[in-house]
């Protein structure tokens, strides 16, 4: 998509879910000029910013323990800088991310645990792989700071590969169950 071609919206789709999305955008040209047309200099690529807020309530977060579900809820802001060359071809996308939040045990909706993580997408022009880098998710049980997926994931559906460097804490619904219960 080039950026004369890119329109705002005010839903997001995650995964299957829709959430409530607002959207601004600003034009940038590399070389420091700011400038709301979409358009760069003819000899230089161009970079296009767009924030996103989404906000998520009682999402199934897609664990569940004995007997419940998990939910989320969630406040997410993502900065996105998509990068295209001089002829308007899209390059590359950053997504820088953060989100604050709680999950919510489904039957008892006043249990819940902070939920929060800051992390970087990086997209190429191939939409069948990405990286990650961050920590993706972080809660708080009994005063102590649980990491789960923190560190640097890649990932080539064209392949099937995936890497994985970092914590990656799969026995998730093992630690945090019994705190929602």
């Amino acid at each position: 998509m080039q950026p004369d071609q890119i329109t705002l919206t005010a839903t997001w789709s995650r995964i299957g879910r829709t959430a409530l999305t607002v959207t601004t955008a600003a034009f940038v040209t590399v070389g420091g000029a700011i400038s709301m047309a979409p358009t760069a200099a003819a000899d230089q690529p161009t970079v296009v910013v767009r924030n996103l807020v989404q906000v998520e309530a009682l999402d199934p977060l897609g664990v569940s323990c004995p007997g419940f579900d998990i939910l989320e809820n969630n406040t997410t802001i993502r900065t996105i800088t998509d990068f295209y060359d001089r002829d308007g071809n899209f390059l590359k996308e950053t997504q820088h991310v953060s989100l604050v939040g709680e999950i919510v045990n489904s039957t008892d909706l006043s249990k819940t645990l902070p939920y929060y993580g800051h992390w970087t997408y990086f997209f190429t022009n191939d939409p069948n792989v990405f990286s990650i880098i961050g920590l993706q998710f972080e809660t708080v049980i009994d005063g102590h700071h649980l990491a789960f997926a923190n560190g640097n994931q890649f990932v080539d559906f064209n392949t099937g590969t995936f890497g994985y460097h970092g914590q990656n804490n799969y026995v998730f619904p093992d630690v945090i169950c019994d705190p929602l219960s």
